[in-house]
């Protein structure tokens, strides 16, 4: 059963190649399918590389975008028609009612859509806050234990929408200097919104990713970050490997991936005993 009002997470760094999807998507997966948690992942990243590891091609043309039923409904503008049977002005709003794709059982995501990119064009305050009445107005969160948000990495009305909608973020990081450079940007930028914005955003952590653990130099910068950064830190990660991004043009979550089965579950598994306590 649902919890009876789940908290929102977001997936954020400033710093782009950090596998920050491929973490959200199989925590998601894994969440879902092996610990039975109701788990809905809202793709906000224009590039929607969450919804293309999940969702076939040909399916997704099919049955989403052609059908309008993608995160860009979110955005769409209300449209204004005057009756001229009795005078009255009416809005027709989009229906956002019907956008969560049922993936598998526990499993559902809001389709991410290329066009998307239109809303930092357009950059309307109002867009702000869309995300945020759409989980509120849909009660998303009576109906799910985790709401996840896969965002891109740049400081733009995405970060902003998705820090109005979210409780708390994970910060996904490459053990390397030029990835970790981007733990001092993002951390300013929560700082400063912290400071202005009606309710604080809070880190649950950093989670290790594309880690190669046969180098000492990727061992010593993670214990360095962790020493620097009072954030957090999850004591599982990811492993950097070929293989991920190709089974993942197969739709192929690490669930499913023999060597990397163990190592998303005991992931998973802190996830949960730090969200929610068990």
């Amino acid at each position: 059963m649902a919890n009876s009002k789940c908290k929102v997470v977001a997936f954020m760094n400033m710093k782009g190649g950090v596998g920050k999807t491929t973490l959200c998507v199989n925590l998601a997966d894994c969440i879902a399918r092996h610990f039975s948690k109701k788990v809905l992942l809202i793709d906000f990243d224009p590039q929607f590389n969450a919804t293309q590891y999940l969702i076939p091609q040909e399916t997704y043309i099919n049955d989403i975008y052609r059908k309008e039923i993608t995160i860009n409904k979110i955005f769409e503008e209300s449209q204004v028609k005057p009756s001229f049977l009795d005078g009255e002005v009416k809005t027709d709003k989009p229906d956002t009612s019907n956008l969560e794709y049922n993936l598998s059982n526990n499993l559902f995501i809001v389709p991410g859509d290329l066009m998307l990119v239109n809303l930092e064009r357009r950059n309307k305050s109002t867009d702000e806050h869309k995300l945020r009445k759409y989980i509120e107005s849909n009660m998303l969160r009576e109906k799910y234990d985790i709401i996840f948000i896969d965002c891109p990495p740049t400081q733009s009305i995405y970060t902003t929408a998705a820090f109005y909608a979210s409780h708390y973020y994970i910060m996904p990081v490459k053990p390397d200097f030029l990835s970790s450079l981007g733990i001092n940007l993002f951390k300013k930028t929560i700082e400063d919104y912290n400071d202005e914005l009606p309710h604080r955003i809070e880190c649950l952590g950093i989670i290790f990713t594309l880690v190669q653990d046969n180098t000492n130099h990727c061992k010593s910068t993670m214990e360095n970050i962790k020493k620097r950064y009072k954030f957090y830190t999850f004591e599982n990660y990811l492993k950097h490997s070929i293989r991920v991004p190709q089974e993942a043009q197969n739709n192929t979550c690490l669930l499913d991936m023999t060597d990397f089965r163990d190592s998303i579950i005991k992931l998973s598994q802190e996830f949960i005993t730090n969200y929610l306590g068990e």
